[in-house]
């Protein structure tokens, strides 16, 4: 969605950050009625078309999700949800949650997938430049601790980091088919 901007519409940014954490809290703690009231509430407000084409892309986004029954699920069931629902920033957010809890070597794995992310929503937002430097530092850490990857095709996340044009991969979790 090319033509909505949060790095530089104010409007933007505070719907999609309002919106990632109630989402991320309504799938942890299998709410849906968070989401839905931020939901209700934002479509309230004087909004212009890129605004509500966002608000209405997230609340499907979460439909399907809700649908595939993930909320309430452990954290990385949820992050590869919504990784592959091509929600990064909400995988940022769900994930920076567990990292502060974290040490060792999964708060390393936790925040290589958090830039591993942010690779994406820079790519996103065109910064290309940013993108290459994030992926090179998420691929670094995840290529440190690659046995320790919660996915089944970690290698290829991995892979796709180090390239030129670090594109986002479907992620499966380990023991799912």
């Amino acid at each position: 969605m090319s033509d909505f901007d949060p790095f530089n519409d104010r409007v933007a940014r505070d719907l999609r950050n309002h919106l990632a954490t109630a989402m991320v809290a309504a799938l942890v703690h299998d709410d849906g009625v968070l989401f839905t009231r931020m939901v209700a509430d934002w479509a309230g407000r004087d909004l212009g078309p890129v605004h509500r084409r966002y608000l209405a892309g997230r609340r499907e986004s979460f439909d399907r999700l809700i649908a595939g029954g993930i909320a309430g699920g452990a954290v990385w069931e949820i992050a590869v949800a919504l990784w592959n629902e091509g929600l990064f920033f909400e995988v940022h957010e769900i994930l920076e949650d567990a990292w502060r809890e974290a040490d060792g070597e999964e708060k390393e794995v936790l925040q290589a997938m958090i830039r591993a992310a942010g690779v994406q929503v820079h790519l996103a937002a065109g910064n290309d430049r940013g993108a290459r430097k994030m992926a090179k530092r998420a691929h670094s850490a995840l290529a440190r601790h690659r046995d320790h990857l919660p996915f089944a095709n970690g290698d290829a996340l991995i892979s796709t980091l180090a390239g030129e044009h670090p594109e986002a991969i479907r992620l499966e979790r380990k023991g799912s088919e």
